[in-house]
């Protein structure tokens, strides 16, 4: 009994990896700017150590900047693989995770309330965070950045009434 599969897209995560990447080339043009404009305040005795922390610096900048942008790039193609949701006649499974995968399994009859939330980047990307809430215990599950997150929120409001 397969059901509608809905999973995470990247779109918001790449428009933010984007505008990072941005932010970053505009503060290593301002790092350097600033330590041009600040040498004329360095003594004479000191301007050898000076000069050597002016060839240092960008590069240890960019050496920073490229692990952090590396690194946000691997996040981005794990959350891809490790997030989906499984809406059946019946139940709602959220799987979740890479090496341990945890499946969070929900009956229909246990759903209080389904809603979603949409940011201003994600109505730029066509994207949303659906959240369901389940009676007894309260507990939220998020599933943020879905693609078609109208559908899934029309699906699971028409199961639970």
């Amino acid at each position: 009994m397969e059901g509608r599969r809905f999973y995470y897209t990247e779109k918001r995560a790449v428009v933010k990896e984007v505008i990072s990447l941005i932010f970053t080339f505009i503060g290593f043009i301002f790092m350097v700017a600033l330590m041009k404009w600040t040498r004329r305040f360095v003594q004479p005795y000191e301007m050898e150590q000076w000069e050597l922390l002016e060839r240092i610096m960008p590069w240890i900048y960019i050496g920073i900047f490229i692990l952090y942008h590396i690194s946000e790039i691997i996040s981005i193609y794990l959350r891809k693989r490790c997030m989906r949701l499984i809406i059946r006649s019946n139940e709602i499974v959220f799987y979740q995770g890479f090496f341990t995968i945890r499946k969070t399994t929900i009956p229909v009859n246990k759903i209080k309330d389904c809603s979603t939330v949409r940011g201003p980047l994600q109505q730029i990307c066509g994207t949303m965070t659906l959240s369901i809430t389940t009676a007894g215990d309260q507990r939220e599950i998020c599933f943020t950045d879905i693609v078609d997150g109208e559908e899934a929120e029309r699906l699971i409001n028409n199961f639970i009434r």
